[in-house]
C-alpha cells in the first residue's frame, strides 16, 4: 500500500537563493522518510493559515514592512491589523513560517463580492525578500480566491515602490489603473483566475 503524506508548500533555500517547493517535506517541516538527501542545509519555510495567538506577530510584521518603505508608520494609521477577522469579514490570512516557528510572511485574501477578491497586509521579513516567501503567500492566497470560485483577484499597492510593483507584475497581475490619495499615488492590479 503507498504511504500518502500530508504537505503544504514549501520554500527551500541554498546559498543561492530559494529553489522550488519542496514535496519531501512533512507539514511539521521534518523531511519525510523517503525524501532524496541532499548536501546543503534545507531551512524550510511552511505557508499555513494563521493561527490563533498569532495576531500581533502578523501586526508586527505588517508595521515593520510599512516603516521600512516609509521611514515610519503611525500604528493608529492601521486599525484592521488590530483584528483582520473583524476588519475584513470572510476573510482568510496565511503566514509563511520558518523551522523556529517565526512568521516571516503573511497575506489576507478578502471577498469582494460574488466574482471577485483582494488581497491585502501582504509582508515578508525584509531579511527574505527575493527568496521566495512572497510567492509562496501569494499563491497560497491565490488558491483560496480560487477555492472561493472567483474569477478576479485584485490588490493594490503605492506606485512607487518598484520592487513591490515588478513582484506582482511577475506573479502575473496587470496594472489596472493608479489613484491619487492621502499618501501618494496607488498601483491597483487585477489578474483572472
Amino acid at each position: 500500500m503507498a504511504t500518502v503524506h500530508h504537505t503544504m508548500r514549501w520554500a527551500i533555500w541554498t546559498k543561492a537563493g530559494a529553489t522550488a517547493d519542496n514535496a519531501d517535506m512533512d507539514v511539521d517541516g521534518t523531511p519525510r522518510a523517503d525524501a532524496a538527501s541532499t548536501d546543503f542545509p534545507r531551512p524550510p519555510v511552511g505557508v499555513r493559515d494563521m493561527r490563533s495567538g498569532e495576531a500581533a506577530a502578523v501586526r508586527s510584521l505588517v508595521l515593520a514592512g510599512l516603516a521600512e518603505h516609509w521611514g515610519s508608520v503611525d500604528p493608529s494609521l492601521n486599525p484592521d491589523l488590530d483584528d483582520l477577522a473583524a476588519a475584513h469579514p470572510g476573510s482568510r490570512t496565511v503566514v509563511a513560517v520558518d523551522v523556529a516557528g517565526t512568521i516571516v510572511g503573511t497575506g489576507t485574501v478578502v471577498p469582494r463580492g460574488v466574482d471577485s477578491a483582494e488581497v491585502v497586509r501582504m509582508s515578508v521579513a525584509t531579511s527574505l525578500r527575493g527568496a521566495g516567501v512572497g510567492r509562496l503567500v501569494l499563491d497560497a492566497l491565490i488558491e483560496v480566491a480560487r477555492s472561493w470560485g472567483v474569477q478576479r483577484l485584485v490588490l493594490e499597492t503605492t506606485a512607487d515602490w518598484t520592487d513591490t510593483v515588478a513582484f506582482y507584475e511577475r506573479c502575473g497581475f496587470r496594472i489596472t489603473h493608479h489613484e491619487d490619495g492621502e499618501f501618494g499615488r496607488d498601483a491597483w492590479f487585477e489578474r483572472l483566475l
